[in-house]
């Protein structure tokens, strides 16, 4: 309970930092929330976080990579005609169902070897704990953005 007051009151103040200290904020706030709900020891904290950390940054490239491909598309919506538009738009389509296939790959990658360190129950746990984590951010910045 005293954990999750400190992690509710480092969730109100983070936002008082620069773009990158925010960053680095909501990282270190999301690696004490799942740590504390999965209830990880030290061996299986060792093991998870490399595995996991690169996962993300794996996932943070194909978000960046998708939205490459969607600003081309409203970039080509500008300045082409409606047919050169189909042809362009049909092969982006074909790039982000790409870009979605690695990703849903990288996660089962990343299930299977978690597999080898943590139980299902704890892998259901960190499925989870990141949909929580991530709503509690989203609700967070609402209430911000309301004051």
């Amino acid at each position: 309970m005293k954990n999750i007051f400190i992690i509710s009151i480092l969730f109100t103040s983070f936002f008082s930092f620069s773009q990158n200290k925010k960053q680095d904020k909501i990282k270190a706030l999301k690696i004490a929330y799942i740590t504390e709900k999965l209830d990880l020891t030290t061996n299986e904290a060792e093991n998870f976080w490399p595995i996991y950390n690169d996962f993300f940054n794996t996932k943070k490239q194909f978000r960046k990579d998708k939205r490459k491909k969607i600003n081309q598309f409203k970039q080509m919506q500008i300045k082409d005609s409606d047919t050169v538009l189909e042809k362009k738009t049909k092969i982006l389509l074909y790039d982000l169902q790409n870009i979605e296939k690695k990703e849903y790959l990288a996660k089962q990658k990343l299930y299977s070897s978690l597999q080898n360190i943590l139980s299902a129950k704890k892998i259901m746990q960190l499925i989870i704990a990141e949909k929580d984590f991530n709503r509690k951010l989203l609700r967070n910045l609402k209430n911000r953005q309301k004051h």
